[in-house]
């Protein structure tokens, strides 16, 4: 199955990086993983900053838990907004445009911007959820990307396929058959903010 297409140009308009196919299962199944679209030298630049903004010391546009006297920064606000420029290079870039052209059109339009870090020993749970639950007048997808390689089993995104499509509530969905998402640095995974996840 080819759900990416390989032909990478300079402007987002004249790039296409999801095929049809890619497309069909992402609105049946509601998530895609599509590998290695960004460059290991941004992946580095955007280490760099989430290194010098993981500090826990100073909590601004950030949530820092505690456990067993360990401090861990949990999820990331306004990463676009801290004098570092690999960010809003990230959201400029061309693959990610091509994305977001593709699921919602070409006036589509960011909602938020934020970083979620899993850390080992926080030992967080992570309950099922649904980014929105609305009627639907267009769409709306999240877009995860990933600095780090995660494996099945060791922060894999579980997902319930199909449950985009689904009006039961996420205590019926998470009940459903799910499965996990292992990816690497460089990969980008997107699913329907209605997904089960």
């Amino acid at each position: 199955m080819d759900i990416i297409n390989n032909a990478m140009y300079l402007s987002p308009h004249n790039i296409n990086v999801i095929s049809q196919e890619g497309y069909d299962l992402f609105c049946k199944e509601g998530f895609l993983p599509i590998p290695a679209i960004i460059p290991a030298n941004l992946i580095q630049r955007l280490r760099q900053l989430f290194d010098f903004l993981m500090d826990p010391s100073d909590t601004t546009d950030k949530v820092v838990v505690q456990n067993k006297g360990q401090m861990y920064v949990t999820n990331l606000e306004n990463v676009c907004n801290k004098g570092n420029f690999a960010c809003l290079e990230l959201l400029g870039y061309p693959s990610v445009l091509s994305i977001a052209e593709t699921i919602c059109g070409t006036d589509f339009f960011l909602i938020q911007e934020f970083a979620v870090n899993k850390n080992r020993g926080d030992e967080l749970p992570v309950l099922w959820h649904q980014d929105m639950r609305h009627q639907r007048s267009g769409n709306c997808f999240t877009m995860g990307i990933y600095l780090d390689d995660v494996e099945v089993g060791d922060g894999a995104l579980k997902v319930v396929p199909g449950s985009h499509l689904d009006n039961r509530s996420i205590c019926e969905l998470s009940k459903e058959p799910c499965i996990e998402v292992a990816m690497k640095a460089g990969d980008v995974l997107i699913h329907d903010m209605m997904l089960a996840h």
